[in-house]
């Protein structure tokens, strides 16, 4: 995405500035049966999906029983949060 010509600029910067290992813990987060296509452009499709709607989640008015799919993200360990305090990254 960062190479492609026909992506708008703003998009191939902010491709270019994405750290691989937000993406990796991104992936990481996608329940296993999205990679289950019979082709990996549906794998890709699937895993792009969710992902857009799992962060496409307004940031106001949570209560613990409607937190956002995000909240739910860890980062490969396992262990801490894909986001919120202490990364130096967001959902939106």
């Amino acid at each position: 995405m960062a190479e492609h010509p026909e992506a708008p600029e703003n998009v191939r910067v902010r491709a270019r500035n994405t750290p691989s290992f937000l993406i990796e813990s991104l992936v990481y987060n996608c329940p296993d049966h999205l990679f289950r296509n019979p082709e990996i452009y549906d794998d890709v499709a699937a895993v792009l999906r969710y992902l857009s709607t799992g962060l496409n989640t307004p940031l106001d008015g949570f209560t613990l029983l409607t937190l956002p799919l995000w909240a739910f993200w860890y980062e490969v360990n396992g262990i801490k949060s894909l986001f919120g305090e202490g990364q130096a990254w967001t959902p939106l």
